[in-house]
């Protein structure tokens, strides 16, 4: 296999499940390229021009999705910012919380960079 590979995630599951699958996938296929995006924001597959997206919902109607495993969330926050700003219920059910979002880019490739 080579050529380019465009994936994105959200931020700790790309640390803790895909980065360190990364040194094998190269081992074994040297002639890949690739760009691992990182975020907790939502990524639009097309305008991002992703191949292979890592998230919990999937709402495109001509996606190909298929379950890569079960993990539970939390909602964390200081007992002053939740009392001020409420408790959610439900993922997305407060539009008043201020998430925090990191985004990490990183291109990956067997050869070195010129």
């Amino acid at each position: 296999m080579s050529g380019s590979i465009r994936i994105a995630a959200p931020t700790t599951f790309g640390r803790l499940h895909i980065l360190p699958t990364i040194p094998n996938l190269l081992a074994e296929y040297p002639h890949l390229r690739g760009d691992l995006v990182l975020s907790q924001l939502r990524r639009d597959m097309i305008d991002d021009r992703v191949d292979l997206v890592i998230r919990g919902v999937v709402e495109e109607p001509d996606a190909v999705a298929r379950r890569v495993t079960n993990l539970s969330l939390v909602c964390v926050g200081s007992r002053q910012y939740l009392e001020k700003h409420g408790v959610p219920t439900l993922a997305g059910s407060n539009p008043r919380i201020d998430a925090r979002t990191t985004r990490l880019s990183a291109d990956f490739s067997a050869r070195p960079s010129s």
